[in-house]
């Protein structure tokens, strides 16, 4: 062990290398950083991929898929998904068809094209949510029916 005096103080050099060397390790080591999202309880807003502002075409279609964009992280810590479909652009409870809670490791939904009216204008929203971190904010898009 090295022993540096000065002042009449003893430095014990091992210790204070140790102690640097830690901070440094705990700063700057990503395998070991918190992410601070993670730490403050933020939920990221899913990305919507379709149907979004568009017309769709149902015409001699079976259902119409809806689906989004992957979330990677919490994995298994009670992670789904809450999905509504409106009719119309006014999200109100009176205008709530269809509802559904999806599991997190699922990125899509098909709707049977049944439920759906020719040139209707629907809207559907989705929230990232966490049975212990809480919920997104909600992701928003609206399309317009047509079959033929």
């Amino acid at each position: 062990m090295y022993h540096v005096y000065y002042n009449g103080c003893l430095i014990i050099m091992k210790k204070i290398c140790f102690i640097v060397l830690s901070l440094i390790f705990l700063t700057t080591g990503n395998s070991f950083a918190l992410n601070p999202s993670e730490v403050l309880g933020y939920v990221p807003q899913p990305k919507l991929i379709e149907p979004t502002g568009e017309q769709v075409d149902l015409t001699g279609k079976v259902g119409l898929t809806f689906s989004w964009g992957k979330h990677i992280g919490m994995n298994g810590l009670g992670k789904y998904y809450d999905f509504k479909l409106y009719k119309g652009t006014d999200i109100v409870e009176a205008n709530l068809i269809f509802k559904e809670r999806v599991t997190g490791d699922k990125y899509k939904l098909v709707l049977p094209v049944k439920i759906f009216e020719d040139k209707a204008l629907y809207t559907w929203s989705l929230k990232l949510c966490y049975k212990i971190r809480g919920k997104s904010t909600r992701s928003l898009a609206a399309f317009q029916v047509v079959k033929k």
